[in-house]
Parts: C-alpha cells; structure tokens; sequence
C-alpha cells in the first residue's frame, strides 16, 4: 500500500527498489491485474515495476464523491506513487484512461517521466480535438454510454464482457484467457467490494484538462501503441505534433487496444527495446 495526498493506493510490485522504477497504469474497466503477464518479465529486465491500483479501484482507496478523479487528482496520485516508491522518475506505461494520465503528467511535468509508453489513447486534448474534427469516426466504449448496462452508478457485468470484447481482436474471444480477464474485471463489482470508479475514469480520455501546464508539448521518449485505421492515422499524427522527442507507433499484429492481455509476448517485444 503506497500512502499519497491523504489516499492508500495499492500496487502489486516486483524488483529491486535500487532499478529504475516502472508505472502501470490500467484503464477504465481494469485493474493491476491487466498487468499480470507483463510485471515480472519487466523486472527481470533490470525494473522496480509496480501495477497500481488506480484511486477508486480494487484495493487502492475508494474515497466518495468525485474530487480527486480528475485529471488534475490522478496526475497527484502518480507523482505522489513515484516519490513514496523513492523514486525521483518513472517510464510510465498507460492503457485507456491510465494512458490519458500518463500523456498529463508527461505534459505538467516532463521531470517525471523518463519514458511514456500510451496504449489505445492519446492525449486528452488531442483526442478531444480528433472528435470536434471527425466525429463520425467515434465509436463509444461499449457500456459507458448505455444507461442499461450500469447499475447504481457501476457498470454491469453485460458492460464488462462489451467491453473486453470491443477492445481486443476476435481471434482472442474464444479462448480461455478471454473468460479469466473477464472474471478477474467483473470482480470489481461483486456485492462485497465497494463500487468502482469506472465512469470518472472513463472521462479522462476526453475531458478538458486543468489548465496549459496539462497541455503542454511532451518532452520524453513516446511509444503510442494502437490498432491502426483512419480515425487512428489522425490521432496519431497528433501525438507526433505533440511530442518534443522520439516518437514510436507501434501496431502488435492480432491485438487491438490490450495488447498486455492479447500477447504479453509481442507486447514485450515492443516495448523493452523502447526502454534503452
């Protein structure tokens, strides 16, 4: 348990504290547990990694109301997660909402960041810009708009599979992996865990940001991971604009927007050699 800014946030962590330190940081519909295949492997390539728990997720604190799940709140967390771990900096790897996290605290405060690892999201304000530009290239996140699949504020376990199934490749749906992810996201809504804060999350991917210190050009060295495609071409470009540094895009063949989950493997593969 990580203390930070009055909140315990929880992170499953592997390697020497004496490494440089490795951030993981789920989506919406996640966990540390999305990170799984990936946390060891990363720490035997010379890391300290830590999958955190997100506020308001899994065993991290679930404090109520809405403050501190904006964009502003969650870039306080994860610079709060880096300097309790004792560390000064962190290559900070992001899916989903944990990527739009990632892309603020690499704009607010480039010291931070050593690498910025972005997978299936750009920076909000891009993304932002992507739709006032083209919305007829925006597909919703299955569930998040669908008053029908949330229960009390929670989205519902139809919501979970839509999800998971939406945003990796079909080859994926059918095998025994597809069932655990989907079992391990939909325990974040049993009766016996507090309700998670997948909404608040959900709308960091495109929420307008704090203020210019949020907006500002990325200085570190980026890789943005997606699936490709035209409405992809574009956000692409505008990460490129954005970043003041090496810039990577990388498609993983036979993966979509969790290729963590799809083929740790190749997910590796693409990553490691980034880190150098």
């Amino acid at each position: 348990m990580v203390h930070t800014r009055g909140v315990r946030l929880h992170a499953a962590t592997a390697g020497s504290a004496d490494q440089p330190l490795i951030l993981l940081l789920h989506g919406a519909f996640g966990g540390w547990f999305d990170w799984r295949d990936v946390i060891s492997p990363l720490a035997d390539s010379g890391y300290q990694v830590a999958a955190v728990d997100m506020r308001g997720f899994g065993y991290s604190d679930h404090p109520a109301g809405t403050f501190g799940y904006d964009l502003r709140g969650a870039v306080g967390d994860i610079t709060g997660v880096i300097r309790s771990l004792g560390h000064s900096s962190a290559t900070i790897i992001g899916e989903g909402s944990g990527a739009a996290v990632a892309w603020g605290l690499a704009a607010k405060s480039p010291q931070l960041v050593n690498n910025l690892i972005a997978i299936g999201a750009v920076h909000p304000t891009d993304f932002r810009r992507h739709l006032f530009s083209r919305p007829w290239s925006y597909r919703p996140v299955p569930g998040s708009l669908c008053p029908t699949l949330w229960r009390h504020g929670s989205p519902s376990e139809k919501a979970y599979r839509r999800n998971l199934a939406a945003c990796t490749h079909p080859q994926f749906h059918n095998s025994y992996r597809f069932e655990e992810c989907l079992q391990l996201r939909v325990s974040e809504i049993a009766p016996s865990r507090p309700k998670p804060a997948t909404r608040q999350s959900l709308q960091l991917l495109s929420n307008s940001v704090p203020n210019e210190k949020y907006r500002a050009a990325v200085t570190s060295p980026t890789v943005l991971i997606h699936p490709g495609g035209a409405a992809w071409a574009d956000m692409e470009a505008r990460s490129r604009r954005r970043v003041r540094n090496r810039f990577q895009a990388v498609q993983i063949p036979g993966t979509k927007l969790l290729p963590h989950l799809e083929d740790p493997g190749a997910f590796l593969d693409a990553t490691l050699p980034a880190l150098n």
